[in-house]
């Protein structure tokens, strides 16, 4: 082995050059860049007859070789681009070494000083043509020169394929931007079918990559994604490439092609001669088309979601490690494409389920409001006529008018409770949405509904006291658990009244937030000095959660107050409302937060 084939081979191209990320990737420069500088400057070393040269990649996704690093460094050819076609040109279909002398050596970038002859090398790597070297040496040393590029041709190649790999698989390894689809961005299903696409052409030096999609309604192949060049036939609807990818999708036994049209390889399913030759002639030299498909989801086809194709305008042979990385990319969006339609799926029946949901909560609280208020009517009513017979009394015996307050103050409350729920009625069948959460203090709304009954509270000798621990902030249905507090202070007032009794009564709220690792809750206990639950009407004092059980008087009380506030705080809070102690009234309510 010779000293530059010594030299080369110890080159470590990915630990000194790469891998770069994906922008770099798409410029298709950084690497070859500096791999390119480093492999000049070994063999200028070894051979001091070349005195310039430069180094020409595809990069990625390119139909031109762009020279990508040159000796010296500041040759005016830099950045150069060669057309494809005519390198093809240069070499037979065996050939991989060209020896130019001056009358051919202008079909190349770079003037050839007399005396000098050009040598250029044609670099493959396993299968594929990615790119040329060039180097101009006094004509005495060229055939030199030759022999010695001879025996480092393969371990140029090597650490040159090595650099592309590395690249490719950084721009195939990017994730995906999911956005919007995922609930926290701004990318759209479009976007995301395009980036698919751009990765696929990034990742194996393709012109081009389309998406097609399997439309279940439509028993069709549609094109939902692209990237690169893309020509008439690669998205063609009803053209060969549609019916291919349609092949490979209906295919049971392999999962893709790979066709190289100029040589005539390929792996995988077989395709028509009409097909490739309508292709051929349009210009592509080589394409690759694989299933998307994947377990997580059942489909009419097993699991497959459609295709994805990728294509060269030029020749391009697809060697054994590219078809294992191109499936092993296919499986990658297979399962990712099948796990955005089983969220989009997930969402649409939650919220189907949380519609159907929410008409049920409100449909059973509309029927607990009516069903109230009709029992306040009657009672309201009742009061009406007390207070008319006392007043027709009071006038008969010319009384002063505290003789009938009782009777009046009866009589408003009784309408003042009617009023009130028919606004709590007004609220729900216009405004009021269970289903929708929002932000709110725990501690403000007990503060707000104690606002709305101090006159209440005021009237029967009561008042209520509030104490606030941590942070009581939930995110949750506001409307549900205010109509809740709402139940259980009116079961208090009522309790006071049932009584007679004259001494000054306390609600007592006690607000705390309990946190126990990820797990957060707001605890409430609610009690009063009230006479606590009846042991005559309640001997199990569990009963009070029966629908239907009350120990209010016939038209005060319907017994679903307290049953229908459990089921809401466990719909709507994953919640529970327990009593604690039968004998001050004593509720604790548990309500799930977020941490």
């Amino acid at each position: 082995m010779s000293n530059l084939s010594d030299a080369i081979w110890n080159l470590n191209a990915e630990a000194e050059y790469g891998p770069s990320d994906l922008e770099l990737a798409d410029q298709g420069q950084t690497v070859f860049r500096r791999f390119g500088e480093k492999l000049l400057q070994t063999i200028r070393q070894n051979q001091p007859s070349v005195h310039k040269g430069y180094l020409a990649v595809a990069g990625l996704a390119r139909a031109a070789f762009k020279i990508a690093a040159t000796f010296p460094p500041d040759s005016p050819v830099f950045g150069i681009e060669i057309e494809r076609s005519l390198t093809d040109n240069l070499f037979g279909n065996q050939e991989t070494f060209r020896h130019m002398d001056s009358q051919d050596a202008g079909l190349l970038p770079g003037k050839l000083e007399p005396g000098q002859s050009r040598i250029v090398i044609k670099l493959l790597g396993n299968g594929e043509y990615f790119g040329l070297f060039c180097a101009d040496v006094d004509s005495a040393g060229a055939n030199q020169l030759v022999g010695e590029l001879r025996s480092a041709w393969q371990a140029i190649c090597r650490c040159l394929s090595e650099a592309v790999f590395s690249m490719r698989l950084e721009a195939l390894a990017a994730p995906f931007n999911f956005g919007e689809i995922a609930g926290d961005g701004n990318v759209s299903e479009k976007d995301l079918h395009e980036q698919i696409c751009r990765q696929a052409a990034l990742g194996f030096a393709a012109d081009g990559a389309v998406l097609r999609l399997y439309n279940e309604a439509e028993s069709t192949l549609e094109v939902r994604g692209s990237w690169g060049e893309i020509r008439h036939a690669p998205g063609e609807r009803g053209g060969p490439a549609e019916r291919i990818c349609q092949r490979v999708f209906e295919d049971d036994g392999n999962y893709g092609t790979a066709r190289a049209l100029r040589s005539g390889k390929g792996f995988g399913i077989e395709i028509t001669a009409d097909d490739e030759e309508t292709l051929r002639r349009v210009g592509i030299g080589s394409y690759m088309v694989m299933s998307l498909q994947s377990d997580i989801v059942s489909t009419s086809f097993a699991g497959k979601l459609g295709t994805l194709s990728i294509f060269h305008y030029r020749e391009h042979e697809f060697s054994l490690r590219d078809i294992r990385l191109f499936h092993s990319f296919t499986e990658r969006v297979g399962d990712d494409l099948a796990l955005i339609a089983l969220m989009r799926k997930q969402e649409e029946i939650n919220e189907f389920v949380m519609t159907q949901s929410n008409a049920s909560t409100r449909a059973e609280i509309i029927s607990l409001f009516a069903h109230d208020l009709g029992h306040k009517a009657i009672h309201a009513t009742e009061k009406t006529r007390d207070l008319i017979d006392n007043a027709k009394k009071a006038i008969r015996q010319k009384l002063s008018f505290e003789k009938i307050q009782t009777s009046a103050e009866e009589a408003e409350e009784a309408c003042l409770r009617m009023e009130t729920e028919l606004g709590q009625l007004k609220n729900l069948t216009k405004h009021f949405d269970p289903g929708d959460e929002e932000d709110f203090s725990v501690h403000d709304l007990f503060t707000n509904i104690h606002r709305d009954f101090r006159a209440a509270l005021d009237r029967n000798g009561m008042s209520m006291e509030i104490q606030v621990s941590g942070n009581t902030t939930l995110r949750g249905a506001r409307r549900v658990l205010q109509q809740v507090v709402f139940n259980l202070v009116i079961n208090a007032i009522d309790a006071q009244k049932s009584t007679g009794r004259s001494r000054k009564n306390i609600i007592h709220v006690r607000c705390t937030e309990n946190t126990t690792g990820s797990r957060r809750q707001i605890k409430i206990l609610f009690w009063d000095d009230g006479p606590g639950i009846s042991w005559a009407h309640f001997p199990n004092p569990n009963d009070i959660f029966l629908l239907g059980k009350t120990s209010k008087k016939d038209g005060q009380g319907t017994g679903t107050g307290l049953p229908m506030s459990r089921r809401l705080i466990d719909s709507h809070f994953r919640g529970s409302l327990e009593l604690k102690d039968r004998s001050k009234a004593l509720f604790e309510l548990t309500l799930e937060a977020t941490a």
